[in-house]
């Protein structure tokens, strides 16, 4: 009778990984027409803008394909935009989490806050 044979857990996921999963399971595979979860996307409304200099140099079709461009990826962006602030936020309320409510303060005032 073999015993049955068992996989060993492996190292746990690294925070890369756990982002990763958290944003996958965020949107939509498909950059056509991303789904945001739990992001209020209508309080980021999209604004047409040609990137510098394009406006004397693009066709009027060219401009509407970079408009449309614009408006598939700015969903995306905006999630990843708001993800970057909570990680910094979170990471800086780690970093203060290290020193003393004493140091804190040192901090606060050196910073005019």
């Amino acid at each position: 009778m073999a015993a049955a044979a068992t996989t060993p857990a492996g190292p746990p996921p690294t925070r890369f990984e756990l982002e990763k999963a958290a944003f996958d399971a965020a949107f939509d595979q498909s950059l056509e027409q991303p789904i945001v979860r739990g992001i209020d996307m209508a309080s980021r409304n999209f604004t047409r803008r040609l990137p510098n200099f394009y406006r004397t140099v693009v066709t009027v079709e060219q401009r509407d394909e970079i408009y449309r461009i614009q408006e598939e990826f700015h969903p995306l962006i905006t999630f990843l935009t708001l993800r970057l602030e909570q990680l910094r936020a979170e990471q800086n309320a780690r970093i203060q989490a290290v020193m003393t409510p004493a140091q804190r303060e040192d901090v606060r005032r050196a910073s005019g806050q």
